[in-house]
């Protein structure tokens, strides 16, 4: 429970215009997971609370503040009569009950791609990315609609523009593949 609650409390959003985000989801099935909207982290445990819960921000900073290594530690959920979700995370030392937060966390799952749609995954200096990826966006604006990335399974990137059918701008990415057994990054 521990180092999946760190690691998606890691992405989880600050920003209280997406509150749902605000907090890590525990999947009915066990996975644990964090987004900020733009990146997530997605863990798969052996926890099953057959319900899907999202823990608030502030109870995942206190359980991570007061116990750091959560070994050993189990949640259950309920229902109060009102309908509020509310859970209890045990850990090896103490318990920390809480309410869950209301709403739906979206669907995550249809972010991830299909397991065996790719061999590699690569390892890119996002700086370097970043930069092409706004070169690019400036050119994209005045005269191309279509921006394609396409990353090989060598570990090549190449960002294009495409006008009319042709190819108006192609910048490589230097990056180095490593081998992975699918693309997706539930750990």
């Amino acid at each position: 429970l521990g180092p999946a609650l760190r690691r998606a409390s890691e992405v989880m959003s600050r920003d209280k215009a997406a509150p749902i985000l605000c907090g890590v989801l525990i999947d009915a099935d066990g996975a644990i997971v964090g987004s900020d909207g733009f990146s997530m982290v997605a863990t798969e445990t052996a926890i099953d609370v057959g319900v899907q819960i999202v823990i608030p921000i502030l109870m995942v900073e206190a359980l991570l503040t007061s116990w750091p290594d959560l070994e050993g530690g189990w949640v259950q959920t309920w229902t109060m009569e009102d309908g509020r979700p509310m859970l209890a995370i045990y850990t090896g030392s103490g318990m920390v009950v809480g309410i869950g937060m209301e709403g739906a966390y979206p669907s995550w799952r249809d972010l991830l791609p299909d397991a065996g749609t790719s061999a590699a995954m690569v390892l890119v200096d996002t700086g370097v990315l970043a930069d092409v990826i706004q070169a690019v966006s400036l050119v994209s604006e005045a005269s191309a609609p279509i921006v394609i990335l396409n990353v090989d399974v060598q570990g090549r990137i190449t960002v294009a523009l495409e006008e009319e059918g042709r190819k108006a701008l192609t910048k490589l990415i230097p990056a180095t593949a490593k081998d992975v057994k699918t693309n997706a990054t539930a750990q």
